[in-house]
């Protein structure tokens, strides 16, 4: 069977690319495409011009040249092929856009449960409507005037559209908050800062129910709006309550499938759930190498 791998940042959908996205996107795809390759697909990987020099480190795959960056050149590729499966950020609606685009092809979550995903302030208000501890949230606007209510300093703040650290913020006072958003034209979340330990849940799902199968440990630069990596699988006092929390929060919105993400912060006072990363996420490329049966048939089979 052909299954066709498209990554967001080898495929040139980023104009410009740092040495950290560029080198998680290149270590997912090598863990996925020989996970494929020994579980029997053959593997085709789409790769713009400016990575091509990249592709001979790439093991168990063969190379789809894009010349002309575009979803329709995504699409005419993944029509070429019997699966796909696309690996790229929300920020921006791209991960929503590539899975609408490629909709009757790819083997990923449904779109309009990404686009839903992908906006934070509405993963924070439906968990928190649940029960699930959440970070008290405040959602910033250019047009209104900042009310923090009972929300102390100090405050974390990060993009309502965004992916993992990308524009994560740590305020110390009101005073430096404020000068920082007097001049921002987005929109931001406002949370609480919670003490704990950052880790993540990965989870497969079928698009109703959801299986719990590692938890990892992440280290984070705040001031760097950076993951710095981890390892897995962690062990912590937390798990089960973690798997249980994360469970819940996945199977809370439908149309979910495969591999999915839940960050979290094991805290004194319990497990925080953060975000839901609503695709592949880096942890994968540890998990795959721990788990003594290939998690990619699974993914698949889910999608």
């Amino acid at each position: 069977m052909q299954i066709l791998l498209i990554e967001a940042v080898l495929s040139g959908l980023f104009r410009n690319v740092n040495s950290s996205i560029l080198s998680e996107g290149f270590a997912m795809v090598s863990s996925l495409t020989r996970d494929f390759s020994n579980a029997g697909y053959n593997v085709s990987v789409s790769i713009c011009k400016n990575f091509l020099k990249l592709f001979r480190f790439l093991k168990y795959s063969n190379a789809r040249k894009i010349t002309v960056t575009n979803f329709l050149e995504l699409k005419r590729l993944a029509q070429l092929h019997d699966l796909t499966y696309v690996i790229a950020p929300e920020s921006n609606g791209l991960l929503a856009h590539l899975l609408e685009e490629l909709d009757g092809f790819h083997v990923c979550s449904n779109h309009e449960v990404v686009r839903r995903i992908s906006d934070k302030a509405v993963v924070m208000s439906e968990l928190s409507k649940m029960g699930l501890k959440t970070p008290q949230t405040l959602i910033y606007t250019p047009e209104n005037q900042l009310e923090l209510d009972d929300l102390k300093p100090p405050f974390i703040v990060k993009p309502r559209t965004g992916t993992g650290c990308d524009g994560l913020k740590l305020f110390k006072s009101l005073g430096e908050l404020k000068r920082f958003l007097s001049s921002r034209k987005r929109e931001f979340l406002i949370q609480e800062f919670v003490k704990g330990v950052p880790a993540s849940v990965s989870l497969l799902t079928d698009g109703s129910r959801a299986l719990p199968i590692s938890l990892n440990r992440q280290f984070v630069s705040i001031s760097r709006s950076m993951y710095l990596g981890g390892y897995t699988p962690m062990k912590h006092k937390l798990l089960n309550k973690a798997f249980e929390t994360a469970v819940k929060a996945v199977e809370a919105f439908r149309g979910l499938r495969g591999y999915i993400g839940v960050d979290v912060i094991l805290s004194k006072n319990g497990v925080y759930v953060v975000e839901i990363n609503p695709r592949l996420t880096v942890s994968y490329v540890g998990l795959s190498r721990s788990l003594s049966e290939n998690p990619s048939n699974t993914i698949i089979e889910t999608g």
